[in-house]
């Protein structure tokens, strides 16, 4: 016997016990109706939109922005990419070839390099110790977004 101190009678009833009390549960989770909310909101595309996406290093546009990039320049949505990166990542000395390297990166999500600005002013530099004035930051996206008409700015 598996527990000695409960007799055969007990054990039964114990087992009928546990096997009324889930069917009743099964039965009240059936008679739930299911949530007409999917466990996954969807939102409704961005269409006809100049988009700016805005990064402050190279390589930031691939690493968290590709898979929306790919959606949001899809030619059925009709939007309009534009990309700021606020630093050309010059911390190594190949600011350069992170430069070059953000524009192919566009490029291939799908982004016209015409709509890709680089900056390389001397308060944004990159750094782990150089801290951007916020308003310096405010004032470049500023001007952007009121020079190319863009609806919506993504960071």
């Amino acid at each position: 016997m598996l527990c000695p101190s409960i007799g055969l009678y007990n054990m039964l009833a114990l087992v009928l016990t546990v096997v009324v009390a889930l069917s009743l549960f099964t039965y009240c989770l059936y008679l739930i109706p299911p949530s007409s909310t999917p466990l996954v909101p969807t939102t409704p595309p961005i269409t006809n939109s100049r988009i700016l996406l805005l990064t402050a290093h190279p390589d930031d546009e691939c690493m968290f922005f590709g898979p929306t990039l790919l959606k949001l320049a899809e030619k059925e949505v009709r939007n309009e990419i534009w990309g700021l990166c606020l630093s050309t990542g010059n911390f190594d000395g190949i600011g350069h070839i992170r430069k070059y390297e953000l524009i192919k990166s566009y490029q291939t999500l799908g982004v016209d390099p015409s709509h890709v600005t680089v900056l390389d002013h001397s308060e944004l530099q990159d750094g782990m110790k150089n801290n951007w004035r916020p308003e310096l930051v405010a004032e470049v996206v500023k001007d952007v977004v009121k020079n190319n008409s863009i609806d919506v700015v993504s960071f």
